[in-house]
């Protein structure tokens, strides 16, 4: 069994309330949990309305099959056109 997580730093621009905010961050880990099969949560920075920390997890009897999922995780989270994906943390276990 091998074990992957991802931690996300991200910037909501356009945030201007921890509403806005959380619209926008559910509505991606909702896509991201639905297309990769992944556990996907906000972890961090929950108090502040432009910046938002998520955590990812994989699980998978293959570590290349983790790293795949998770990179193309991180792909498409870095595609989104309302967010800016500021930094990430890839660790295979």
């Amino acid at each position: 069994m091998v074990v992957g997580t991802v931690h996300c730093e991200l910037k909501v621009p356009w945030a201007r309330s921890l509403k806005d905010k959380r619209s926008a961050i559910k509505g991606l880990l909702d896509r991201v949990r639905r297309k990769f099969a992944v556990a996907a949560a906000e972890v961090g920075a929950l108090d502040e309305h432009q910046r938002c920390l998520i955590g990812l997890a994989c699980v998978a009897g293959e570590g290349y099959h983790v790293r795949e999922v998770l990179t193309r995780a991180l792909d498409y989270i870095g595609d989104e056109d309302a967010l800016e994906l500021i930094d990430y943390r890839l660790e295979i276990l």
